[in-house]
Parts: structure tokens; C-alpha cells; sequence
């Protein structure tokens, strides 16, 4: 991966030609409107994004008892959640986009801003088994769960191959121009996706005075996320950004935003008792159980990629 910065109006003068068609009719000024209007904002919000899945599978007893009332809940289950969310792939594409800002009138801004975000479905698993009481004074409760839990969340990896995205940006500041927002701003976000798995066994109590609560878990809890890939292959990525200020402006800054990373992986499993008791009460908690949780990070693999970053300010 070659990735250049380079500051030279030279340069700039020598790429904006190749993109004279695309912003033929959009540079000239109409300078009677300038002077009406405030607000001269070219925006750009392009979003490729593969679908984001969801997973749920438990088991669940819930109950909310007053005074003198016991609680008997058991879970005995096989719960299997498997999330996978949507891949994006580009393939042979170009996406290319042009702005130019000129102006002559006494406007509070006149700024060009893209952005575009390439990313992979995210992905959340959860497999659970959960006993939940609240009770008066007075009440016993027995909570159980004899589960095998297993929660599998794949992200949604991203592949671009033989793609080019271009950004052009030119503004202009005459100087009948005062205190003007002239910033040129590009975003760039080619992100894997997330991914989440939790694999639990979870008893909660809550109970008043002289209540006794007993909580076992036994359980086979695994959780997997696999955080999504970013595979870019024959790629090139260029930006131009020209500002000229001849006004007295607040701002003509070119920045330059660029994200490549891969998908996040967090993966959860875990045994829970959790009783919350008033005076006079007792307890007994109990795990014994097998968990396993593995969360894998997406790659990034660049190959063939060119990436160019050409700024000027006069």
C-alpha cells in the first residue's frame, strides 16, 4: 500500500482538468444570487452497508410474587442463536464525485462535504437461560438452570476488487467575501463489521425480609464472534481538494478523513446468581458450569492499493 500527501497547486491544476466535464455548468458563479442566499452547501452521503442481524434464543422464567408467596423456576435447555450478517462486495466499480464552490456574495458559508461509508452487516447472538423473581417479606425461592448455550455472531465482511472512488473539491472566496465557512471535508469509512455473542445463565432474586433463596446454575455456555474481514485488492482511492481565499474567511481548511479497519469481535459467556435481600434472609449460590468464548477480529488485507491525498490552499 503506497499513501501520498502531497501540497502543490501545480499538481491540483493538473487532475481538475480530468473532471472539467463533470463540473462543467456547476463553477460559475451566479452572482445575483449569491448575494441572496446565505447558505451555499454541497453535500455528498453515500452509504453501502450489507444487513445487520440479530439472534435470540433463551429460555426465561420471570416471576413477582407479594408477601407469604414462594418460587419454584427451572430451566432446562438447549438454546442455539446464530447471527450472520450481510457481505458487501465491489467488483469492477468506480464511484467518483465532483464539487466546486464559488462564490462573490456575502454568504456564512460555502462548504463541499462527502461522505461515503462501504461496511459490513453487524452481528449480535444471545443464547440464554434466565430465572427472575421479586418477592414480599417472607417468600423462599429456588432458581435452577441445567442448559447447554451456544450463540454464534458473524459479521459481514467487506471486499473491493478493481474499484476506484474519487473525490474532487474546489471552493473559491472572492473578495467581496467576509467571515465565510469555506472548509472542504471528506469522510471515507471502509469498516468490517461488529460482532456480539453472549452465552449465559443468569439467576436474579429479589426479595423482602426473611425470605431464603436458593440459585444453582450447571451449564455449557459458548460464545463465538468472528468480527468481519476488509479485503481490498486493486484499489485506488484519490482526493483533490483546492481552496482559494482571496475573502477575509473563517475557515478554507482541507481535511481529509480516512478509515480502514476491521470488524470488532466481543464475545461473552458467563454463570450469574444475583439476589438482592431484605434482614433476616439466606442464601445459597451455586455455578458449575463450562464456558467458552472466542472473539476473532476481522483482517485487513491490502493488496495493489494506492491511496492519494492531493491538498492545496492559496
Amino acid at each position: 500500500m503506497k499513501s501520498f500527501v502531497i501540497r502543490s497547486r501545480k499538481l491540483f491544476a493538473v487532475l481538475v482538468p480530468l473532471f472539467a466535464m463533470i463540473l462543467a455548468g456547476s463553477i460559475a458563479p451566479d452572482t445575483a444570487l449569491a448575494k441572496k442566499r446565505r447558505d451555499f452547501k454541497n453535500t455528498a452521503t453515500i452509504n453501502i452497508q450489507g444487513g445487520d442481524a440479530t439472534a435470540v434464543a433463551i429460555c426465561l422464567n420471570l416471576a413477582k410474587q407479594g408477601k407469604f408467596s414462594d418460587a419454584w423456576q427451572e430451566n432446562d435447555c438447549d438454546n442455539y442463536a446464530q447471527a450472520n450478517a450481510g457481505n458487501v462486495t465491489l467488483k469492477n466499480v468506480k464511484i467518483k464525485t465532483a464539487q466546486a464552490n464559488t462564490t462573490d456574495g456575502y454568504v456564512s458559508g460555502a462548504t463541499n462535504s462527502v461522505n461515503l461509508t462501504i461496511r459490513g452487516g453487524n452481528a449480535v447472538a444471545i443464547a440464554a437461560c434466565a430465572n427472575l423473581v421479586s418477592q414480599g417479606n417472607y417468600g423462599d425461592a429456588w432458581q435452577t438452570n441445567d442448559c447447554d448455550n451456544y450463540a454464534e455472531a458473524n459479521a459481514g465482511s467487506v471486499t473491493l476488487k478493481n474499484v476506484k472512488i474519487v473525490f474532487v473539491q474546489d471552493s473559491y472566496a472572492a473578495k467581496k467575501l467576509k467571515h465565510a465557512n469555506f472548509r472542504n471535508t471528506t469522510t471515507l469509512a471502509i469498516t468490517g463489521g461488529d460482532a456480539i455473542t453472549v452465552a449465559a445463565c443468569l439467576n436474579l432474586a429479589e426479595q423482602g425480609k426473611f425470605g431464603t433463596v436458593y440459585q444453582e446454575n450447571d451449564c455449557d455456555n459458548t460464545a463465538v464472534a468472528n468480527g468481519g474481514d476488509l479485503i481490498l485488492k486493486n484499489t485506488r482511492i484519490v482526493v483533490a481538494q483546492a481552496n482559494t481565499a482571496d475573502g477575509s474567511t473563517s475557515d478554507a481548511s482541507n481535511v481529509v478523513n480516512l478509515t480502514i479497519r476491521g470488524g470488532d469481535a466481543v464475545a461473552i459467556a458467563t454463570c450469574a446468581n444475583l439476589v438482592s435481600q431484605g434482614n433476616y434472609g439466606d442464601a445459597w449460590q451455586t455455578n458449575d458450569c463450562d464456558n467458552y468464548a472466542e472473539a476473532n477480529g476481522g483482517d485487513v488485507k491490502l493488496k495493489n492499493v494506492k491511496i492519494y491525498v492531493v491538498q492545496s490552499n492559496v
